[in-house]
């Protein structure tokens, strides 16, 4: 069962971006795309929820996506399918995917590069990542 705790980020290669989906697709709608997975009863996942919210109301840029993970075996596979893309496994909650960044945990460390990756994605069109998946 993950669990939560872990707190690092990892950013992919962008050779490994194209090698997978063949080609870097930019998101189009000029949105930057929040991929959070989390764990009901995750303290941590709550507080990156509440950051998240609050962020979207002054961004209304972002696109926040969240998966339930603990109860939920298909958002789990889906969580499953997009670490490994990443060379990882998964560990804990919460894991959260911006652009090439994945992010495990959640910290006001965290959270600033979060803020920071965000803000590199509306400069400059990140890729969507669940294209990974194509």
């Amino acid at each position: 069962m993950l669990q939560p705790f872990l707190v690092s980020s990892v950013q992919v290669p962008h050779s490994l971006l194209q090698k997978r989906v063949g080609r870097t697709s930019p998101l189009q709608d000029s949105k930057v795309r929040v991929y959070l997975f989390w764990g009901e009863g995750c303290a941590h996942c709550e507080e990156e929820k509440r950051f998240l919210a609050e962020l979207s109301q002054k961004h209304h840029d972002l696109d926040i996506r969240e998966y339930e993970v603990l109860h939920d075996n298909r958002n789990l596979k889906l969580l499953t399918d997009l670490i490994k893309i990443h060379g990882k496994q998964p560990s804990g909650v919460p894991i959260t995917f911006i652009g090439s960044q994945v992010f495990e945990g959640f910290s006001k460390q965290i959270q600033s590069a979060m803020e920071r990756t965000m803000s590199e994605c509306r400069n400059r069109s990140c890729t969507d990542p669940a294209d990974l998946l194509m």
